[in-house]
Order: C-alpha cells, then structure tokens, then sequence
C-alpha cells in the first residue's frame, strides 16, 4: 500500500495505490488524520487494487472523525474493484460517489 499525501492552499489529495486491508488499514487512518489535514481532503482511491472490510471501515471512520473537525472529504477516481465493493456495501451514495463517476 502506498500513500501519497499532497496539500496545499486549497485542499489536501490523498492517493491510496495498491490493496487496502487489515494489515495496513491502521497507516491509511493515521496518515489521513495527520493534524496537518485541515481543509478539505480529496481521497483519490483510483489506484486500488483490492479493498477490505476493515479498510472500509477505516475510511467510515476517518470520515466521521473528519466531519468532526468540520472538513469536508470527497472520495474521486476510485478503481472499478473498489468501486464493486463499496457498491455492494450500500457505500457509494455516503462516500457521495455517482454510478456514472
């Protein structure tokens, strides 16, 4: 799993490349919740390969805790494997993917 965090003035974009899954789930929550991330945060999941429960739950989670802080968090690009995933877990309309994206 690799993360490539990018901020500047305007927002932060994350890029999530590789499979996301128990072993790594706890490094995507920390890096996305880093304290630098204060405005809004674009995850960009197009580069995923596979994609866990307990990967998906971390996102939920970094959302919730985001939405706390009262920073927004789009998810765009995603993979069409991660795509599935969140489609079959009813995902796609609380992460604000279109079926068209």
């Amino acid at each position: 799993m690799e993360i490539d965090i990018v901020s500047n003035e305007s927002g932060t974009t994350a890029t999530l490349v590789g499979e996301a899954d128990a072993d790594n789930c706890a490094l995507i929550g920390a890096a996305l919740l880093a304290d630098t991330v204060t405005h809004p945060l674009s995850l960009d999941l197009g580069g995923l390969t596979f994609l866990d429960s307990s990967a998906i739950s971390e996102l939920l989670e970094v959302h919730n805790a985001l939405r706390q802080r009262a920073v927004d968090m789009s998810v765009v690009g995603v993979s069409p494997s991660a795509r599935r995933v969140l489609e079959i877990t009813g995902l796609l309309d609380h992460f604000g993917i279109s079926d068209t994206e």
